[in-house]
């Protein structure tokens, strides 16, 4: 990283399990005596989308490159991506020996990645001209959606969305606010325990709340008897 680099710019990480991994990498680096990075440059840590929909909900919006602005749509797996082509010669290494299954298998990655190589430059090129046809079509989508939003809604948005990137690189909370902000309706027991506490205020006998949440579950056992009668 301290060849042909600004070490002024960002550089984008990604890793299975960089929502920990990257806590501690910048420590690991300065305690190292033969790794460490240019003096200035700044990491932004992300999760390929091959692998974040598997984590907690909060570590999409705080490391999908979806959120990340220049990253676009990132899977950052290469095993995986090849296993399809490798599905064609397995039916061959049934009856090998090990070596002689490792020998034909690493023989079949190594000729995929050299015809990656010789074959990115066109690759690159016809997945950019498939983008900027996508993003034709999906910026007329986005502004007949946009243009439907409130005023005053709208700038609220890009106000936090201006905030929210500003402060991801100290404080990952902060792209929370990208998150559906969904009110979880409280529990039979959390509502029971509410009208025991406000039981005082009504003129009704002493545990009449657990009464009536008896009579619920009974209700409802009812009708899971009807419905598998």
């Amino acid at each position: 990283m301290h060849h042909g680099l600004d070490p002024w710019k960002s550089v984008i990480t990604f890793y299975d399990i960089n929502c920990q991994y990257s806590k501690n990498l910048a420590c690991w680096l300065e305690e190292n005596r033969y790794l460490s990075l240019p003096s200035g440059l700044q990491t932004q840590p992300s999760i390929g989308l091959w692998h974040v929909h598997g984590h907690q909900t909060e570590c999409f919006t705080r490391y999908a490159p979806n959120f990340i602005p220049g990253a676009g749509q990132v899977d950052s797996e290469i095993m995986e991506t090849l296993w399809s082509s490798l599905n064609m010669i397995s039916p061959s290494a049934w009856g090998m020996v090990t070596a002689h299954h490792q020998e034909l298998l690493d023989f079949q990655m190594n000729d995929s990645n050299f015809l990656k190589m010789i074959w990115m430059s066109l690759a690159l090129k016809q997945k950019f001209k498939v983008a900027k046809q996508s993003l034709a079509t999906i910026q007329d989508k986005f502004n007949e959606l946009d243009s439907k939003v409130l005023d005053g809604l709208h700038w609220l948005w890009v106000e936090q969305e201006l905030v929210a990137q500003s402060c991801r690189r100290n404080t990952l909370q902060a792209m929370d606010i990208y998150e559906v902000q969904l009110e979880k309706a409280p529990t039979m027991k959390a509502i029971e325990i509410d009208l025991i506490h406000n039981n005082h205020s009504f003129s009704s006998s002493h545990g009449s709340a657990t009464w009536i949440a008896w009579t619920l579950k009974v209700e409802q056992a009812q009708i899971v008897l009807a419905m598998d009668t």
